[in-house]
């Protein structure tokens, strides 16, 4: 996904408490600062604009904020605000697909996302490069407290999925 994105064409704002992304003078996705629930951050292939802000809301369900574009710093020191904390970023220790919750205080360095392959386990070995899909999904930590939120979560499509860790 990150790979697409032109840091020339990228935006992001904040307007009267409103958190906008922007992409080629299109609007992607837009959360009021007041509906975010946990904020996260993903590590996808490396560089600078693989590194992203992940927002989980009660409007949207996950919404992804590319490091580095223009209106980023602006749009993460008002989520600070909003939210009373620091919101410390350790991008530069990720590695591929490596994710982690930055608020709420209750889940601080769980994993927000898990891989999950799209294939069955007895092909699984034959990826050996990495090159085969796999599809990213909201640990059970994560999903437990939206749940508790009573917000939704995305699910696995496996109900027999083993443990996130």
């Amino acid at each position: 996904m990150a790979r697409f994105i032109n840091p020339d064409t990228a935006r992001a704002i904040v307007i009267e408490g409103i958190v906008e992304f922007h992409l080629n003078h299109s609007c992607q996705w837009r959360v009021a600062l007041s509906d975010i629930r946990i904020v996260g951050e993903l590590m996808l292939e490396g560089g600078t604009f693989d590194w992203h802000w992940v927002f989980v809301s009660k409007t949207e369900e996950l919404l992804w904020l590319p490091v580095g574009i223009d209106g980023e710093q602006d749009v993460i020191q008002s989520v600070r605000e909003y939210l009373n904390t620091d919101l410390n970023a350790k991008f530069a220790r990720f590695t591929w697909l490596d994710s982690r919750v930055v608020w709420p205080v209750d889940l601080v360095d769980e994993p927000l996302y898990r891989e999950e392959s799209a294939l069955p386990w007895w092909l699984r070995p034959l990826d050996l490069v990495g090159l085969l899909p796999v599809s990213l999904v909201l640990t059970k930590q994560v999903q437990a407290y939206l749940e508790s939120l009573d917000l939704p979560a995305t699910k696995s499509d496996d109900p027999g999925a083993e443990d996130d860790r």
